[in-house]
Protein backbone atom coordinates (compact mmCIF):
# COMPACT_ATOMS: atom_id res chain seq x y z
CA UNK A 1 0.00 0.00 0.00
CA UNK A 2 1.40 3.52 -1.12
CA UNK A 3 0.75 6.10 1.08
CA UNK A 4 3.35 8.95 -0.19
CA UNK A 5 -0.14 10.29 -2.19
CA UNK A 6 -1.21 10.93 0.92
CA UNK A 7 1.22 12.75 2.61
CA UNK A 8 1.02 16.55 2.67
CA UNK A 9 -2.47 16.61 0.99
CA UNK A 10 -3.92 19.60 1.00
CA UNK A 11 -0.88 21.69 2.43
CA UNK A 12 1.89 23.27 1.08
CA UNK A 13 5.50 22.04 0.39
CA UNK A 14 6.64 23.10 3.78
CA UNK A 15 3.73 20.90 5.75
CA UNK A 16 5.48 17.12 7.56
CA UNK A 17 5.29 14.51 5.41
CA UNK A 18 1.92 13.18 7.60
CA UNK A 19 -0.62 15.21 8.11
CA UNK A 20 -1.44 14.55 11.72
CA UNK A 21 2.08 15.26 12.62
CA UNK A 22 1.99 19.30 11.69
CA UNK A 23 2.02 21.05 14.70
CA UNK A 24 -0.46 23.90 13.39
CA UNK A 25 -2.79 21.29 12.46
CA UNK A 26 -2.80 19.57 16.16
CA UNK A 27 -3.18 23.33 17.64
CA UNK A 28 -6.30 23.75 15.25
CA UNK A 29 -7.41 20.22 15.95
CA UNK A 30 -7.44 20.90 19.96
CA UNK A 31 -9.19 23.88 19.19
CA UNK A 32 -12.30 22.59 17.50
CA UNK A 33 -11.99 19.49 20.62
CA UNK A 34 -12.50 22.12 23.13
CA UNK A 35 -14.78 24.36 21.05
CA UNK A 36 -17.06 21.02 20.63
CA UNK A 37 -16.75 20.22 24.19
CA UNK A 38 -17.87 23.50 24.97
CA UNK A 39 -21.03 22.37 22.74
CA UNK A 40 -21.95 19.04 24.74
CA UNK A 41 -20.11 16.03 25.44
CA UNK A 42 -22.06 13.99 23.13
CA UNK A 43 -20.28 16.21 20.33
CA UNK A 44 -17.07 14.00 20.65
CA UNK A 45 -18.92 10.56 21.99
CA UNK A 46 -22.19 10.33 20.17
CA UNK A 47 -24.62 7.88 21.11
CA UNK A 48 -25.35 7.14 17.56
CA UNK A 49 -22.67 7.27 14.60
CA UNK A 50 -24.92 7.52 11.70
CA UNK A 51 -24.49 10.14 8.77
CA UNK A 52 -26.98 12.50 10.56
CA UNK A 53 -24.91 12.62 13.33
CA UNK A 54 -21.30 13.25 11.29
CA UNK A 55 -23.19 15.51 9.17
CA UNK A 56 -24.57 17.79 11.86
CA UNK A 57 -20.68 17.19 13.63
CA UNK A 58 -19.03 18.42 10.07
CA UNK A 59 -21.20 21.78 9.80
CA UNK A 60 -20.10 22.54 14.01
CA UNK A 61 -16.60 21.89 12.51
CA UNK A 62 -16.46 24.58 9.32
CA UNK A 63 -18.97 27.21 11.15
CA UNK A 64 -16.33 27.40 13.57
CA UNK A 65 -13.56 27.66 11.32
CA UNK A 66 -14.93 29.88 8.97
CA UNK A 67 -15.57 31.97 12.14
CA UNK A 68 -11.68 31.52 13.29
CA UNK A 69 -9.36 31.82 9.85
CA UNK A 70 -6.43 32.30 12.78
CA UNK A 71 -6.78 29.04 13.46
CA UNK A 72 -6.29 27.73 9.65
CA UNK A 73 -2.46 26.33 9.58
CA UNK A 74 -0.55 27.43 6.81
CA UNK A 75 -1.25 26.03 3.31
CA UNK A 76 -4.85 24.72 4.36
CA UNK A 77 -7.75 25.25 2.36
CA UNK A 78 -11.31 25.17 4.13
CA UNK A 79 -13.03 22.26 2.60
CA UNK A 80 -9.49 19.96 3.47
CA UNK A 81 -9.13 21.05 6.53
CA UNK A 82 -12.69 20.73 7.67
CA UNK A 83 -12.70 17.43 6.00
CA UNK A 84 -9.24 16.36 8.29
CA UNK A 85 -9.82 17.53 11.17
CA UNK A 86 -13.71 16.38 11.20
CA UNK A 87 -12.25 12.42 10.53
CA UNK A 88 -9.57 13.46 13.34
CA UNK A 89 -12.22 14.29 15.98
CA UNK A 90 -14.86 11.82 15.18
CA UNK A 91 -15.36 8.42 13.42
CA UNK A 92 -12.24 6.22 13.21
CA UNK A 93 -9.72 9.05 13.19
CA UNK A 94 -6.52 8.84 12.07
CA UNK A 95 -7.82 5.24 11.16
CA UNK A 96 -10.11 7.03 8.73
CA UNK A 97 -7.61 7.43 5.29
CA UNK A 98 -6.87 3.17 5.45
CA UNK A 99 -10.03 2.34 5.30
CA UNK A 100 -10.38 3.74 2.01
CA UNK A 101 -6.89 2.03 0.53
CA UNK A 102 -7.38 -1.08 -1.75
CA UNK A 103 -6.19 -4.36 0.00
CA UNK A 104 -5.92 -3.52 3.32
CA UNK A 105 -7.91 -6.28 5.31
CA UNK A 106 -7.02 -5.64 8.90
CA UNK A 107 -6.17 -2.92 10.62
CA UNK A 108 -3.73 -3.42 13.71
CA UNK A 109 -3.21 -0.45 16.21
CA UNK A 110 -0.81 -1.92 19.20
CA UNK A 111 -0.21 1.23 20.63
CA UNK A 112 -0.97 4.96 19.62
CA UNK A 113 1.93 5.33 18.21
CA UNK A 114 2.36 2.03 16.26
CA UNK A 115 -0.07 1.33 13.29
CA UNK A 116 -0.36 -1.93 11.21
CA UNK A 117 -1.94 -3.10 8.41
CA UNK A 118 -2.06 -5.88 6.70
CA UNK A 119 -2.29 -6.06 2.51
CA UNK A 120 -2.31 -9.62 0.48
CA UNK A 121 -1.73 -11.30 3.65
CA UNK A 122 1.72 -9.12 4.57
CA UNK A 123 1.90 -6.98 7.49
CA UNK A 124 3.38 -3.48 7.34
CA UNK A 125 3.77 -0.57 9.97
CA UNK A 126 2.19 2.35 8.37
CA UNK A 127 3.05 6.18 9.51
CA UNK A 128 -0.44 6.73 11.05
CA UNK A 129 -0.42 7.73 14.72
CA UNK A 130 -3.45 9.13 17.20
CA UNK A 131 -2.30 11.70 19.58
CA UNK A 132 -1.70 10.20 22.52
CA UNK A 133 -2.88 7.24 24.53
CA UNK A 134 -6.20 9.64 25.50
CA UNK A 135 -6.71 9.72 21.67
CA UNK A 136 -6.51 6.49 20.86
CA UNK A 137 -9.13 5.02 23.88
CA UNK A 138 -11.52 8.16 23.18
CA UNK A 139 -11.65 6.92 19.32
CA UNK A 140 -12.15 3.07 20.41
CA UNK A 141 -14.87 3.93 22.77
CA UNK A 142 -16.80 5.90 19.70
CA UNK A 143 -16.43 3.41 17.59
CA UNK A 144 -17.75 0.95 20.63
CA UNK A 145 -20.58 2.93 22.04
CA UNK A 146 -22.84 2.56 19.20
CA UNK A 147 -22.75 -0.98 19.41
CA UNK A 148 -23.86 -1.03 23.23
CA UNK A 149 -20.24 -2.76 24.17
CA UNK A 150 -18.41 -1.09 26.92
CA UNK A 151 -15.00 -0.35 27.10
CA UNK A 152 -13.65 0.39 30.31
CA UNK A 153 -11.30 -0.97 33.05
CA UNK A 154 -14.21 -3.04 34.27
CA UNK A 155 -14.58 -4.87 31.03
CA UNK A 156 -11.23 -4.11 29.27
CA UNK A 157 -12.06 -6.32 26.56
CA UNK A 158 -14.43 -5.80 24.39
CA UNK A 159 -15.04 -6.30 20.61
CA UNK A 160 -18.32 -5.63 17.95
CA UNK A 161 -19.02 -5.52 14.19
CA UNK A 162 -19.82 -2.27 12.62
CA UNK A 163 -22.39 -1.31 9.56
CA UNK A 164 -20.80 -3.24 6.12
CA UNK A 165 -19.33 -6.26 8.63
CA UNK A 166 -16.78 -4.20 9.51
CA UNK A 167 -15.57 -6.66 13.03
CA UNK A 168 -13.74 -4.59 15.66
CA UNK A 169 -11.67 -5.51 18.47
CA UNK A 170 -10.12 -3.44 21.78
CA UNK A 171 -8.23 -3.95 25.12
CA UNK A 172 -7.15 -1.73 27.51
CA UNK A 173 -5.78 -2.33 30.84
CA UNK A 174 -5.49 -3.92 32.67
CA UNK A 175 -6.15 -6.85 30.40
CA UNK A 176 -3.28 -5.43 28.15
CA UNK A 177 -0.01 -2.81 28.77
CA UNK A 178 -1.74 -0.12 26.27
CA UNK A 179 -5.06 0.46 24.89
CA UNK A 180 -5.17 -1.28 21.29
CA UNK A 181 -7.69 -1.63 19.02
CA UNK A 182 -7.57 -4.16 15.37
CA UNK A 183 -10.28 -3.11 13.02
CA UNK A 184 -11.27 -6.29 10.45
CA UNK A 185 -12.42 -5.32 6.99
CA UNK A 186 -14.96 -7.77 5.41
CA UNK A 187 -14.06 -10.02 1.93
CA UNK A 188 -16.27 -8.15 -0.56
CA UNK A 189 -18.18 -10.73 -2.34
CA UNK A 190 -16.90 -13.93 -3.70
CA UNK A 191 -13.69 -15.22 -5.36
CA UNK A 192 -14.09 -16.81 -8.63
CA UNK A 193 -12.54 -19.53 -10.01
CA UNK A 194 -10.17 -17.63 -12.01
CA UNK A 195 -9.16 -15.23 -9.01
CA UNK A 196 -8.73 -17.88 -7.53
CA UNK A 197 -6.25 -19.59 -9.97
CA UNK A 198 -4.77 -15.76 -10.77
CA UNK A 199 -3.51 -15.44 -7.07
CA UNK A 200 -2.10 -19.02 -6.98
CA UNK A 201 -4.45 -20.03 -4.10
CA UNK A 202 -6.52 -23.43 -5.91
CA UNK A 203 -6.19 -25.19 -9.12
CA UNK A 204 -9.21 -25.15 -11.77
CA UNK A 205 -9.49 -29.19 -10.54
CA UNK A 206 -9.00 -28.92 -7.48
CA UNK A 207 -12.03 -25.77 -7.24
CA UNK A 208 -14.21 -28.10 -9.20
CA UNK A 209 -14.44 -31.28 -7.15
CA UNK A 210 -15.13 -28.99 -4.26
CA UNK A 211 -17.91 -27.39 -6.04
CA UNK A 212 -19.43 -30.76 -7.13
CA UNK A 213 -19.09 -31.64 -3.62
CA UNK A 214 -21.77 -28.43 -2.60
CA UNK A 215 -23.95 -28.99 -5.18
CA UNK A 216 -24.40 -32.47 -5.11
CA UNK A 217 -24.70 -31.84 -0.60
CA UNK A 218 -21.43 -33.45 0.85
CA UNK A 219 -20.75 -32.67 4.13
CA UNK A 220 -17.53 -30.48 4.00
CA UNK A 221 -15.22 -29.26 6.39
CA UNK A 222 -13.01 -26.44 5.57
CA UNK A 223 -10.38 -26.10 8.09
CA UNK A 224 -7.14 -23.83 8.74
CA UNK A 225 -5.62 -20.91 10.91
CA UNK A 226 -6.89 -17.57 11.36
CA UNK A 227 -6.33 -15.72 8.63
CA UNK A 228 -5.87 -18.87 5.82
CA UNK A 229 -9.20 -18.43 3.82
CA UNK A 230 -11.60 -20.51 5.24
CA UNK A 231 -14.34 -17.87 5.52
CA UNK A 232 -13.07 -16.93 1.72
CA UNK A 233 -13.66 -20.63 0.14
CA UNK A 234 -16.77 -21.26 2.16
CA UNK A 235 -18.56 -18.16 0.40
CA UNK A 236 -17.19 -19.32 -3.34
CA UNK A 237 -19.04 -22.66 -2.14
CA UNK A 238 -21.73 -21.54 -0.82
CA UNK A 239 -22.17 -19.36 -4.00
CA UNK A 240 -22.36 -22.97 -6.28
CA UNK A 241 -24.86 -24.66 -4.24
CA UNK A 242 -27.87 -26.18 -5.80
CA UNK A 243 -29.28 -23.17 -6.63
CA UNK A 244 -33.07 -24.70 -5.98
CA UNK A 245 -32.03 -25.45 -2.27
CA UNK A 246 -33.00 -23.61 0.50
CA UNK A 247 -29.85 -22.53 2.58
CA UNK A 248 -29.81 -21.44 6.58
CA UNK A 249 -26.66 -19.80 7.45
CA UNK A 250 -25.58 -19.30 11.34
CA UNK A 251 -23.13 -16.92 11.96
CA UNK A 252 -21.21 -15.71 15.29
CA UNK A 253 -20.77 -12.56 13.58
CA UNK A 254 -22.61 -12.23 9.86
CA UNK A 255 -19.65 -11.80 7.46
CA UNK A 256 -20.04 -14.66 4.53
CA UNK A 257 -22.89 -12.59 2.72
CA UNK A 258 -24.32 -15.69 1.20
CA UNK A 259 -27.77 -14.16 0.63
CA UNK A 260 -26.29 -11.75 -2.19
CA UNK A 261 -24.72 -15.07 -3.83
CA UNK A 262 -27.36 -17.92 -3.19
CA UNK A 263 -31.09 -17.46 -4.85
CA UNK A 264 -32.50 -19.23 -0.93
CA UNK A 265 -30.93 -18.05 1.98
CA UNK A 266 -31.97 -17.33 5.62
CA UNK A 267 -29.04 -16.09 6.97
CA UNK A 268 -29.52 -16.05 11.27
CA UNK A 269 -26.65 -14.74 13.35
CA UNK A 270 -25.77 -15.28 17.38
CA UNK A 271 -25.86 -12.38 19.33
CA UNK A 272 -24.59 -12.28 23.53
CA UNK A 273 -26.92 -11.84 26.50
CA UNK A 274 -28.17 -8.39 27.61
CA UNK A 275 -27.09 -6.55 30.73
CA UNK A 276 -28.83 -8.68 32.82
CA UNK A 277 -27.77 -12.14 31.34
CA UNK A 278 -30.87 -12.50 29.55
CA UNK A 279 -32.10 -12.94 25.62
CA UNK A 280 -28.83 -14.27 24.48
CA UNK A 281 -28.73 -16.52 21.50
CA UNK A 282 -25.68 -18.82 20.52
CA UNK A 283 -24.68 -21.02 17.73
CA UNK A 284 -26.46 -23.87 19.27
CA UNK A 285 -29.36 -22.59 19.67
CA UNK A 286 -29.49 -21.52 16.28
CA UNK A 287 -29.01 -24.87 14.68
CA UNK A 288 -31.67 -26.13 16.92
CA UNK A 289 -33.71 -23.79 15.54
CA UNK A 290 -32.47 -24.25 11.86
CA UNK A 291 -33.33 -27.62 11.65
CA UNK A 292 -37.45 -26.33 11.85
CA UNK A 293 -37.24 -24.41 9.07
CA UNK A 294 -37.01 -26.74 6.35
CA UNK A 295 -33.54 -26.50 5.47
CA UNK A 296 -31.99 -28.10 2.24
CA UNK A 297 -28.22 -27.50 3.10
CA UNK A 298 -26.70 -25.65 6.44
CA UNK A 299 -24.28 -23.52 6.66
CA UNK A 300 -22.56 -22.43 9.43
CA UNK A 301 -19.71 -19.92 9.49
CA UNK A 302 -17.46 -20.85 12.26
CA UNK A 303 -17.39 -23.49 14.59
CA UNK A 304 -15.68 -23.05 18.44
CA UNK A 305 -17.66 -24.89 20.99
CA UNK A 306 -20.35 -27.03 21.89
CA UNK A 307 -22.26 -25.93 18.73
CA UNK A 308 -20.54 -28.76 17.34
CA UNK A 309 -22.51 -31.73 18.38
CA UNK A 310 -25.53 -30.06 17.48
CA UNK A 311 -23.38 -29.87 13.95
CA UNK A 312 -22.96 -33.33 14.06
CA UNK A 313 -25.94 -34.43 14.82
CA UNK A 314 -27.28 -32.57 12.17
CA UNK A 315 -24.88 -33.74 10.02
CA UNK A 316 -25.97 -37.59 11.52
CA UNK A 317 -29.67 -37.27 10.71
CA UNK A 318 -29.14 -36.56 7.08
CA UNK A 319 -29.09 -32.48 7.18
CA UNK A 320 -26.08 -31.90 4.92
CA UNK A 321 -23.54 -29.21 6.26
CA UNK A 322 -20.43 -27.43 5.32
CA UNK A 323 -19.04 -24.83 8.27
CA UNK A 324 -15.05 -23.54 8.91
CA UNK A 325 -12.92 -24.63 12.20
CA UNK A 326 -9.69 -24.01 13.81
CA UNK A 327 -7.23 -26.36 13.24
CA UNK A 328 -3.36 -26.66 13.16
CA UNK A 329 -3.42 -29.72 10.12
CA UNK A 330 -5.77 -31.64 8.69
CA UNK A 331 -5.02 -34.88 10.67
CA UNK A 332 -5.79 -33.02 14.16
CA UNK A 333 -8.96 -31.04 13.25
CA UNK A 334 -11.04 -34.07 14.68
CA UNK A 335 -9.39 -33.79 17.89
CA UNK A 336 -10.17 -30.39 17.78
CA UNK A 337 -14.22 -30.65 17.20
CA UNK A 338 -14.48 -33.62 19.74
CA UNK A 339 -13.20 -31.56 22.36
CA UNK A 340 -15.95 -28.61 21.39
CA UNK A 341 -18.51 -31.33 21.28
CA UNK A 342 -17.50 -32.55 25.21
CA UNK A 343 -18.33 -28.76 26.11
CA UNK A 344 -21.78 -29.87 25.81
CA UNK A 345 -21.62 -31.59 29.13
CA UNK A 346 -23.29 -34.76 27.23
CA UNK A 347 -22.92 -38.27 28.25
CA UNK A 348 -21.17 -39.70 25.40
CA UNK A 349 -17.91 -41.56 25.36
CA UNK A 350 -14.84 -39.23 23.86
CA UNK A 351 -14.57 -42.64 21.39
CA UNK A 352 -17.90 -43.08 19.95
CA UNK A 353 -18.02 -39.06 19.39
CA UNK A 354 -14.78 -39.05 17.30
CA UNK A 355 -16.11 -42.19 15.54
CA UNK A 356 -19.57 -40.76 14.37
CA UNK A 357 -18.16 -37.57 13.13
CA UNK A 358 -15.47 -39.29 10.96
CA UNK A 359 -18.40 -41.53 9.51
CA UNK A 360 -20.69 -37.95 9.08
CA UNK A 361 -17.87 -36.09 7.64
CA UNK A 362 -17.52 -36.68 3.70
CA UNK A 363 -14.68 -34.47 2.68
CA UNK A 364 -12.25 -31.58 4.90
CA UNK A 365 -10.12 -28.92 2.85
CA UNK A 366 -7.71 -27.50 4.25
CA UNK A 367 -6.35 -23.66 3.97
CA UNK A 368 -3.46 -21.90 5.54
CA UNK A 369 -1.13 -18.45 4.88
CA UNK A 370 2.50 -19.55 3.81
CA UNK A 371 5.25 -17.42 4.46
CA UNK A 372 4.80 -14.88 1.65
CA UNK A 373 1.38 -13.99 3.27
CA UNK A 374 -0.55 -16.07 -0.14
CA UNK A 375 -3.52 -17.80 0.93
CA UNK A 376 -3.66 -21.50 -0.63
CA UNK A 377 -5.88 -24.78 -0.38
CA UNK A 378 -3.10 -27.01 0.27
CA UNK A 379 -4.55 -30.21 1.30
CA UNK A 380 -8.16 -32.23 0.29
CA UNK A 381 -9.23 -35.17 1.74
CA UNK A 382 -12.29 -37.66 1.57
CA UNK A 383 -13.03 -38.62 5.21
CA UNK A 384 -13.46 -43.01 4.75
CA UNK A 385 -14.24 -42.86 8.76
CA UNK A 386 -11.66 -43.82 11.73
CA UNK A 387 -9.54 -46.80 12.39
CA UNK A 388 -7.84 -47.13 15.92
CA UNK A 389 -8.59 -43.41 16.88
CA UNK A 390 -7.22 -41.96 13.77
CA UNK A 391 -9.43 -40.35 10.78
CA UNK A 392 -8.81 -42.67 7.47
CA UNK A 393 -7.99 -39.61 5.38
CA UNK A 394 -8.02 -40.75 1.28
CA UNK A 395 -5.94 -37.66 0.13
CA UNK A 396 -7.31 -35.95 -3.08
CA UNK A 397 -5.68 -32.91 -3.84
CA UNK A 398 -2.30 -31.47 -2.38
CA UNK A 399 -0.25 -28.65 -3.12
CA UNK A 400 3.78 -29.41 -3.36
CA UNK A 401 6.11 -26.45 -3.18
CA UNK A 402 8.61 -25.93 -5.08
CA UNK A 403 10.58 -22.98 -4.08
CA UNK A 404 9.28 -21.54 -0.43
CA UNK A 405 11.05 -18.09 0.98
CA UNK A 406 9.55 -15.13 2.77
CA UNK A 407 9.05 -13.49 -0.70
CA UNK A 408 7.33 -16.01 -2.99
CA UNK A 409 6.27 -19.87 -2.58
CA UNK A 410 6.08 -21.41 -5.71
CA UNK A 411 4.95 -25.11 -6.35
CA UNK A 412 1.78 -27.26 -8.26
CA UNK A 413 -1.34 -28.08 -7.16
CA UNK A 414 -1.50 -32.18 -7.86
CA UNK A 415 -4.48 -34.50 -8.18
CA UNK A 416 -3.54 -37.49 -5.76
CA UNK A 417 -6.08 -39.87 -6.14
CA UNK A 418 -9.36 -40.14 -7.31
CA UNK A 419 -12.93 -40.06 -5.12
CA UNK A 420 -13.99 -43.19 -3.44
CA UNK A 421 -17.09 -44.63 -5.02
CA UNK A 422 -19.19 -44.07 -2.09
CA UNK A 423 -18.48 -40.19 -2.32
CA UNK A 424 -19.40 -40.29 -6.29
CA UNK A 425 -22.80 -42.22 -5.46
CA UNK A 426 -23.91 -39.94 -2.87
CA UNK A 427 -22.93 -37.08 -5.35
CA UNK A 428 -24.63 -39.26 -8.01
CA UNK A 429 -28.03 -38.81 -5.65
CA UNK A 430 -28.24 -35.59 -6.34
CA UNK A 431 -27.49 -35.45 -10.27
CA UNK A 432 -23.59 -34.69 -9.81
CA UNK A 433 -21.22 -36.95 -11.92
CA UNK A 434 -17.07 -36.67 -10.71
CA UNK A 435 -15.27 -37.10 -13.75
Amino acid sequence: MNLDRHRGTGCDARAPVWPWEDPDLKRTTAAVQEHLRRQGPTRLNPSAAGLPAQSELATIVRLFLSDHPALWPPGWDLETLCREVTAHVSGLGPLTFLLSQPGVSEIMVNRYDQVWVEVEGRLSRVPVRFRDEEHLFSVAQRILAPLGVELSALHPLAEGRLPGNLRVAASMPPAASHTTLSLRLPSVGALTAEEYARRGSASPELLAFLQACARGRANLLIAGPTGGGKTTLLRYLGAHLDPGARVVVMEQVAELGLEDLHPHVISLEAHPPGPEGRGGVDLSDLLGHALHRRPDYLVVGEVLGPEALYLLMAMATGHPCACTVHARNIARLFDRLVLAMLMARLEVSQDELFRQLCEAVDVVAFVERLSDGSRKVTHVAEVLGANKGEPVLHTLFRFHPDQVDTMEVRGTFAQVAAPSGQLRDKLAGWGVTLP
